[in-house]
C-alpha cells in the first residue's frame, strides 16, 4: 500500500488539496497452496490492483465562519479471481472497476436559534463494472450514473445535538428520484 496526502495553502483563505494511493494486494484460502488455483481441490483467490486520487479546492470566507468546497476523486480497480472447487479450469475471472466521483459543497456555522452547522451541496457519480468469467460465460458489464442534491443543519447545545436533513438521488438505473430523510437526536 501506498498513499500520499498534500496540502497547498495559496492564501489563508484558500486550500488544495491532492491525495493519492495504489493498493497492490494478493489473497488465497483453499488447499494445494504450492499449486495453481485449477489445481486445488478448492480454492478462493483474489490478486488486487487499486489506484485512486482525488482533488479538492476549499475556500472560507473573510470571517472563517463558513466554506465552500469543490472536489473529485477517481478509483480504477484491476482483479484477477479464481472461485472454484474439484479442479475447475473455468472458474477464473477478471473484474474492473471504475469509479468517478464529482461535486460541491457549502458549510457554514449558523445562529439558527441555537449554535448550528448548515451543509448543502450536489454531487455527481459514476461507476462504470466489468465482471466476467468466461469459462461460464459470464458478463456483467453495468454502467450506473447517479446525482445527488443534500442539505442538512445540525443544532448543538451543551452536550447534546440534533441534525436533520435530506438527500434526493437520481440514479439511471431506477426511474423514481431516492429521497433519503435523516434525523439524529
Amino acid at each position: 500500500t501506498l498513499g500520499l496526502r498534500s496540502v497547498y495553502t495559496a492564501t489563508d483563505r484558500n486550500k488544495l488539496i491532492l491525495e493519492m494511493h495504489y493498493i497492490s494486494e494478493d489473497r488465497r484460502g483453499g488447499n494445494a497452496f504450492d499449486l495453481q488455483p485449477h489445481e486445488a481441490d478448492i480454492c478462493e483467490s483474489a490478486r488486487h490492483n487499486i489506484t485512486g486520487g482525488g482533488l479538492q479546492w476549499r475556500h472560507y470566507s473573510a470571517d472563517n465562519q463558513s466554506y465552500f468546497n469543490v472536489y473529485a476523486s477517481g478509483q480504477y480497480t484491476d482483479r484477477n479471481s479464481y472461485y472454484g472447487a474439484g479442479k475447475d479450469p473455468n472458474a477464473y475471472g477478471h473484474t474492473t472497476d471504475v469509479n468517478v466521483v464529482g461535486g460541491a459543497q457549502w458549510t457554514a456555522n449558523l445562529n439558527l436559534g441555537l449554535p448550528s452547522y448548515f451543509t448543502a451541496g450536489a454531487e455527481y457519480q459514476i461507476n462504470h463494472l466489468k465482471d466476467g468469467m468466461p469459462g461460464y460465460n459470464r458478463l456483467i458489464d453495468q454502467q450506473v450514473e447517479i446525482a445527488g442534491f443534500f442539505a442538512q443543519n445540525e443544532w448543538r447545545y451543551s452536550n447534546w445535538s440534533f441534525t436533520a436533513g435530506a438527500r434526493a438521488d437520481k440514479h439511471n438505473l431506477l426511474h423514481e428520484v431516492v429521497i433519503s430523510p435523516r434525523a439524529i437526536l
